[in-house]
């Protein structure tokens, strides 16, 4: 069989943070498969790059907690969407963050409201797992794939 000429490899290493993807491309290989690949990739980083520019998002992740209400419901969303201009929003991203970093806090504290109120901004991997049921969502060990771990 020839080596294929097409793969995505994303290997990263820094220091106690390892993540590596890699997926060889051949020609039966379904795009969904490569989107499914990619989404895992982006992952594996997007809360990373908070961490590595300074932003505790756990302080973040508790405020957001407070202020939703509701699930799957525009109007819960909204109004939590309205808090983001508000003291209490204001004194946990100065918690969280250097006043300089503020900005990128707030981006994540949006995209938490967003995603805790039910909502994607992104495409998750089980909704592919859900339309492709030929793409497998690999869980860590110990989680199985009960009803409670996969949506």
């Amino acid at each position: 069989m020839d080596e294929p000429k097409e793969y995505i490899d994303f290997v990263a290493k820094y220091k106690d943070w390892i993540s590596i993807k890699k997926m060889t491309i051949r020609p039966e290989t379904k795009t969904q498969e490569i989107a499914f690949h990619l989404i895992g990739i982006k992952n594996s980083f997007d809360k990373k790059i908070f961490d590595l520019l300074n932003v505790n998002t756990l302080i973040l992740d508790e405020f957001v907690l407070k202020i939703i209400k509701d699930k799957k419901n525009y109007e819960s969303l909204t109004k939590a969407l309205l808090l983001l201009n508000s003291k209490e929003a204001k004194e946990a991203i100065n918690k969280a963050c250097n006043k300089k970093e503020a900005p990128i806090a707030e981006i994540y504290l949006l995209n938490k409201i967003i995603t805790e109120s039910g909502f994607n901004i992104t495409v998750p991997p089980q909704l592919l797992s859900k339309l492709y049921p030929e793409l497998k969502l690999k869980l860590p060990k110990g989680l199985g794939r009960s009803k409670g771990n996969i949506k």
